[in-house]
C-alpha cells in the first residue's frame, strides 16, 4: 500500500522531471552548444575558453542549484514535521500502546504529507520564474 508521504515525494519527483523536460535539458543543451562555441578557434588562450565556458554554464548552474534548495527546503519542512511525529508517537507509546503510537504516527506523517504538499505549486512556480529570469545563452 503506497502511503500519503511516498505519494507526496512522487508528486515532488513528477514536477521536478516536468520541469527538466520542459525547461532544464533544452538549457543543458543551449548551454554545451555554448560552450562548443567558445572552442571555435578564435582564441589560442586556454584562459579566455575557460571563462567563455564558465560564462556559458553560469545561468544552468544558477538554476540546478535553485532547485536543488527548493527541493530541500521542502524536504527538510516534511523532516522536521516527521520528527514532531515520531516525537509524540513516542510519548504516546509509552502511555498507551505501541499499535496506538504507529496509528498516530501513520496519521500524523499523513498530515506532514498534505501540508508539505500546499506548498508545491508555489516552490514550482517558483522555479519556473527562476527559470525565466536566467539569462539566456
Amino acid at each position: 500500500m503506497v502511503n500519503r508521504a511516498d505519494e507526496f515525494f512522487a508528486a515532488v519527483t513528477k514536477e521536478i522531471e516536468g520541469l527538466e523536460m520542459k525547461h532544464i535539458i533544452p538549457m543543458q543543451k543551449k548551454a554545451f552548444l555554448c560552450s562548443a562555441d567558445c572552442c571555435d578557434g578564435k582564441t589560442t588562450r586556454a584562459e579566455v575558453v575557460g571563462s567563455c565556458v564558465d560564462n556559458c554554464q553560469r545561468p544552468l548552474q544558477f538554476i540546478q542549484q535553485t532547485v536543488n534548495s527548493a527541493v530541500q527546503q521542502l524536504s527538510n519542512k516534511f523532516s522536521a514535521c516527521e520528527a514532531q511525529c515520531q516525537e509524540k508517537a513516542g510519548y504516546i507509546a509509552e502511555e498507551r500502546s505501541g499499535k496506538a503510537a504507529r496509528k498516530f504516527y501513520d496519521r500524523c506523517v499523513s498530515e506532514c504529507a498534505e501540508s508539505c504538499e500546499k506548498h508545491l505549486p508555489e516552490m514550482v512556480e517558483h522555479l519556473r520564474t527562476a527559470v525565466g529570469e536566467a539569462e539566456p545563452l
